[in-house]
């Protein structure tokens, strides 16, 4: 059986962060699942949402920003 670790190990750090995606590995999960978004200069970044609204103080859609 193989575990698979939803956006890392968010019962014991933040969702979608290295920190998270590290317990995971330190658990020996053998997967991690994480969302991964594009930004209007083409860096890709972690993020589950299409908009930084629900994670950040800015809004808007991460598509139409860059990076910076």
């Amino acid at each position: 059986m193989k575990v698979i670790a939803h956006r890392g190990v968010p019962s014991e750090t933040p969702r979608n962060t290295l920190a998270s995606l590290r317990r995971a590995i330190e658990l020996g999960i053998d997967y991690v699942e994480l969302d991964l978004q594009t930004t209007a200069d083409g860096k890709i970044v972690d993020m589950h949402n299409s908009t930084v609204d629900a994670t950040t103080d800015g809004q808007g859609a991460l598509a139409s920003m860059t990076c910076a």
